[in-house]
Order: structure tokens, then C-alpha cells, then sequence
């Protein structure tokens, strides 16, 4: 019989073998558990580290020393858990701290030491005229080991850097003042609300609640350093406050805020003389201007006003043409002269007369030329979402500086209903830049399409909304700049074009940086479309009307995060969701906190 045992000489053969598997299966244990933690420790010291060098960049905006820098960094390095009685950490900074004060700025001159100590971070720093503020955080840790201990090894030693950017703020706050912002005052839901009384109290609210964290973002910045400006918005844009008016004073552009941000006076439609509400076959009213009824943009329109104004339509206490609203000159309509706002029935007694406007309150509103001296047309929308984001991106274009970051924080209660007109915002052919004359009541459409042929989106109709924001159109005069995906149109008067898309191609303006993909994407950038100014918005969307004009302020929020309309932190986000550089405020006592999360945002970056 065949004996199967192994020779002995064999079984310690085994032995061996396996005691040596043993030992090479345990040293791969070994190095992958300390390998393991090893990533773990460099990781949650990167991140440290990280968040270290905004802390001292943070300081470094407040004029502090490179040992009050230090402490800022060891205090965040605390706060994450780590050990600084094992961290070493060091902050740098490119110029050379002023010999006579030890604080920083010095002399505008690359400190030449950071050659040796390190030279990573002085290839970084300008030779000369240090406009950027940057921070080198530079930290070393011996992590523990475990296994590998057996081995006698019993730490590996781990580092890691950040440079933070301590860039200025050039912001600019933009602030919807449209009647709807006076919405809780006194008195808004009796009729035609006049906003002079809360405007000389100051508290129309909730456009007070706004105008309070306005301040407070404008106050958390540092004077000397950062700079702010107010634009206001309703039936077009204004500039309040400039950036260079308060270049070393922060305290008068947040007083200005009070004294410059007034709520727009929303022409009342319930005054509207019925006929001219709806006269024949002219269709709906103009709300751009309701006594620009042919859509031309002037308010004596030849077929409803009378050659001789004087002669034929006399306000004699009727100021009525009478009879057919159709014949030439038309008749049953009010009297409609060029040099009043006589589409309101401003005493409610059925008639227009120089008197009504003589004896009424609101007898300013009936001088047309008065007006528009202040207020420019007597709209009945006055959400020109895109008139505010231009205004903001020209202001920074013309005085931001080159070494600030350039904010826009941008508020609105409701959605787009009017744009820019020729009278607001010209047309200069040697730039491109303007509403031509062909649009003379901007991008609000045309008169409703009383043919039926359905040429044309009547936006007159839906008061200037466009529902269908899905659909994106172009009217460049190249049509190989249009965004991808937009439908280009030429030769319109009055295009399907809307308020919409006017306020997207200012935002594009504004912010969008990234044209082109790698590899190639053509269904969603154009590398042919010209780029904005890099701008960083943040966009508050204020109540619930807001909700529905969160496509657009969703729209600002993710080009002004990283220059990309296509990469959007609020895709599949709710209604009514703070996402991204969105933020939605449903009440008065939301818009401090929603101002406060933006002011711990905007200060400074992550550079390396």
C-alpha cells in the first residue's frame, strides 16, 4: 500500500513558507491600514488648511499682523480637530511687511526671502505693484503609524499648502423697487397707492426689511478696501450709489442707501379709461406706456389724436371725441394729448379735463413731460429684471478695479416685465450696445393679433410675461454668436424676443466665461459667443410672486458661480428652494439671514 504522508523533510518546508506568507500578508496589511489613515490624516489636514488660509486671508482684509494671521490659521486648525502641539504651520504673504508699523501693506516689493523659504509661492507673487493680496499657508504634521510601528517606523511625516486670495470687493447691490416692494405699507391695497408718504418715512415695507440687509452687507465690508454700489430697478435702472462714491467711505454709501432707494410709483390700471383699456381694433392696452396705444413710442399716436389738439378736442369738461373709436380722427375715446396722461381717469368721474389734474392729489402724474422728467413713461409693469443687471455690470465695467473681485447681489420680488427701451438705454452704433429704435417700447412685443394669422407672441396680452422660458431667442446681429440651442430672428419689429431673454443676455454679459467644452459640445456652448466680465452673482428671490421668476434668478445664480450656464447647483432643486448662488426669502425676516450666509461668501477664494 502507497503511503500519501509527505516527508517530514516537506512539512517544514510549509512551515516556513507559510510563516513567511504570513509575515509579507501582514506587511501588506500593515501599509494598507496605515496607508489608509495616512490619506485620511493628509485629507483632513488639506481641508484644514484650506479654510486656515481664508481665515488669515480674512485677516489680512482687516490690516492684521503675520502673528494675528498665524493665531487666525491655529484657530481654525483647532476647530478642525487638529493637534497644534504636533502641527507645524506658517503664513506668508508676497510683500514685505512695513518696517515702521509691522503691518501689512509694505512697500509693494516681493519679499525676497520667500526665494528660499518658499519658492513655489514667490513665483506667485508679482515682482512689483502687489495689487494681489495673497496668502501661503504652509503646515506639517507627523502622522502615526500603526502596523509599520513593528517596524520601526513611527510616524510619516505629511504636508500641505494653500494660497488664499485677500482680494477687495467692488459690489454692487442691486435692489427691486417696483410697487409690489411696498406691499405691506399702509394703505397699498385701498386703489392707487402713492408711495410719497413711506418714502419720506422711510418704511415701505418690505422694501425697508431690504434696504436694512443691504446695509448690513455693505457695513460687513472693510473701508479703504472694498467699495459699493446701489442700483434700484422697477420701470427701468438707476445708479444710487456709485463705486466711486465712497472709495474710503462705506458709511455714506449705506446712509445713501436710506436717503437714494425710494419705491417706485406703479401707474394705477384700475384708472384706466375702459375704452382706452381695450379700444377697438387697436386691442389691449400698451403697459409700457399706455399712451403709446400705435406702438411707436410716442404718446400722440396720429390716429387717436387730432392734428390741432386745441381745436378739436377741447377739455371742456367732457374731453371726449365721442362716437365710432375706429373713424379717423377716432371718436368715443378720451381726448389724447401728447403732453398729459390722459389715459387715467384720475378723479374717477368719467371724464379727463385739465381740472381733473388741477384739482387732484396726484395732479404731477398728468403732466406727462413732469413725469417723465423723473420717472420716465407712466408704466403698468415695472419688473425690468434686466435693466437692473445691466446697469450693475456697466457700473463695474467703468470704475471696478482689475485687482477687486466683482459681485453683484441681486434682489427681486417678482418676474421679468419690462425691459430696457430706447429711451433708457440708447443704441450707439459704433459699440452695438442699446435698444435700437425699432423696439421703441423694448422687448415687450406688439399690440395683440387681431388678424388671427398668430404672427408674433402677443406679450401685450400676458402683460409682458413670457411664460415659455424653455424656448430662447436671439436677436444678435450675428447669428453665429447665439447661445446654443436659442432660435435666431432677424428683420422683426416685434420679435418673439422677450423681457426674458433680454434680462439671460445681460446676465451672459455679466458673468458667462466658459464657451467651449473639451472635447467639443455644441448643444451647449458655442465657443463663437462672445464672453461677460466674470462677475459673481448671487440672486435673491424675495416672496412668492419671486417663485415664479426663479427661473431667471436660478438662471443669474449659476452663470455667476463659475461662468457656466450649464453647470447648475439648482437642477432638480423645488420650488421655492435656496440652491447654489439662489436664494429664496419668503419673508421680510429672511433677507438678514439670506444677506448674512452671501457676506461670509463673497470675501475671498481658494487661489491653489
Amino acid at each position: 500500500m502507497r503511503n500519501h504522508l509527505l516527508p517530514q523533510e516537506n512539512k517544514g518546508q510549509v512551515l516556513v513558507i507559510f510563516a513567511i506568507s504570513l509575515l509579507v500578508l501582514l506587511v501588506f496589511i500593515g501599509l494598507a491600514v496605515d496607508g489608509s489613515q495616512l490619506f485620511l490624516n493628509y485629507t483632513r489636514l488639506k481641508r484644514a488648511v484650506d479654510a486656515a488660509s481664508v481665515a488669515a486671508a480674512n485677516d489680512f482684509r482687516r490690516a492684521s499682523t503675520l502673528d494675528e494671521m498665524d493665531k487666525a490659521a491655529l484657530e481654525i486648525l483647532n476647530m478642525h480637530q487638529i493637534d497644534t502641539q504636533t502641527v507645524q504651520i506658517k503664513v506668508y504673504m508676497c510683500d514685505e511687511v512695513n518696517n515702521t508699523t509691522g503691518l501689512p501693506p509694505g512697500d509693494g516689493i516681493r519679499d525676497p526671502n520667500l526665494a528660499t523659504e518658499v519658492p513655489e509661492f514667490y513665483k506667485l507673487c508679482p515682482a512689483s505693484g502687489l495689487q494681489k493680496k495673497l496668502i501661503y499657508v504652509r503646515a506639517y504634521e507627523n502622522s502615526p503609524t500603526y502596523f509599520v510601528s513593528l517596524l520601526g517606523i513611527q510616524t510619516i511625516p505629511i504636508s500641505t499648502t494653500a494660497v488664499a486670495e485677500a482680494a477687495p470687493v467692488d459690489l454692487v447691490i442691486v435692489l427691486d423697487t417696483s410697487g409690489s416692494m411696498g406691499r405691506d405699507s399702509t394703505g397699498f391695497n385701498t386703489g392707487d397707492f402713492n408711495p410719497a408718504a413711506c418714502n419720506a418715512a422711510n418704511n415701505c415695507q418690505p422694501l425697508r426689511a431690504a434696504k436694512d440687509a443691504a446695509k448690513y452687507l455693505i457695513n460687513s465690508l472693510y473701508n479703504g478696501y472694498d467699495r459699493a454700489a446701489v442700483v434700484t430697478f422697477d420701470a427701468q435702472a438707476h445708479t444710487r450709489v456709485q463705486l466711486t462714491d465712497n472709495s474710503g467711505d462705506l458709511d455714506a454709501a449705506s446712509a445713501a442707501v436710506d436717503s437714494q432707494v425710494k419705491l417706485h410709483y406703479d401707474a394705477p390700471v384700475n384708472k384706466l379709461f375702459a375704452s382706452w383699456y381695450n379700444a377697438g381694433t387697436n386691442g389691449r392696452f400698451n403697459p409700457v406706456n399706455p399712451e403709446d396705444r400705435d406702438n411707436n413710442g410716442d404718446d400722440a399716436d396720429p390716429k387717436n389724436s387730432p392734428a390741432a389738439d386745441s381745436t378739436v378736442c377741447t377739455p371742456d369738461g367732457s374731453g371726449w371725441f365721442g362716437g365710432d373709436p375706429n373713424s379717423t380722427p377716432p371718436t368715443g375715446i378720451p381726448c389724447d394729448y401728447s403732453n398729459r396722461n390722459d389715459a387715467f381717469d384720475w378723479d374717477q368721474d368719467g371724464h379727463y379735463s385739465d381740472d381733473t389734474c388741477a384739482d387732484n392729489p396726484n395732479s404731477d402724474y398728468c403732466k406727462t413731460t413732469q413725469w417723465i422728467a423723473t420717472n420716465g413713461p407712466m408704466s403698468l409693469v415695472s419688473t425690468c429684471s434686466g435693466c437692473g443687471i445691466r446697469e450693475a455690470t456697466a457700473n463695474l465695467v467703468r470704475e471696478g478695479r482689475s485687482n477687486a473681485v466683482w459681485v453683484i447681489v441681486f434682489l427681486s420680488d417678482g418676474l421679468a416685465n419690462m425691459s430696457d427701451t430706447p429711451a433708457t438705454y440708447p443704441y450707439v452704433a459704433s459699440t452695438g450696445l442699446g435698444i435700437p429704435s425699432i423696439y421703441p417700447n423694448g422687448f415687450c412685443g406688439g399690440k395683440i393679433d387681431v388678424s388671427g394669422t398668430g404672427s408674433g407672441l402677443n406679450y401685450w396680452k400676458s402683460n409682458c410675461v413670457d411664460w415659455d422660458v424653455s424656448t430662447r431667442y436671439c436677436i444678435n446681429n450675428d447669428a453665429a454668436t447665439c447661445p446654443p440651442g436659442s432660435t435666431h430672428l432677424t428683420g422683426m419689429a416685434s420679435p418673439p424676443y422677450s423681457v426674458e431673454d433680454y434680462a439671460r443676455d445681460m446676465t451672459d454679459r455679466a458673468a458667462l466665461t466658459i464657451v467651449r467644452s473639451d472635447p467639443p459640445d455644441p448643444s451647449h456652448y458655442n465657443p463663437s459667443e462672445p464672453v461677460g466680465n466674470d462677475i459673481a452673482i448671487y440672486s435673491v428671490g424675495f416672496g412668492d410672486i419671486a417663485a415664479l421668476g426663479e427661473p431667471l434668478l436660478r438662471y443669474m445664480a449659476a452663470v455667476g458661480d463659475d461662468g457656466d450656464r450649464n453647470t447648475d447647483p439648482c437642477v432638480g432643486a423645488a420650488a421655492k428652494q435656496s440652491c447654489g448662488q439662489y436664494y429664496f426669502a419668503q419673508n421680510a425676516s429672511d433677507l438678514l439671514p439670506v444677506f448674512q450666509d452671501i457676506a461670509s461668501r463673497i470675501y475671498t477664494k481658494i487661489s491653489e
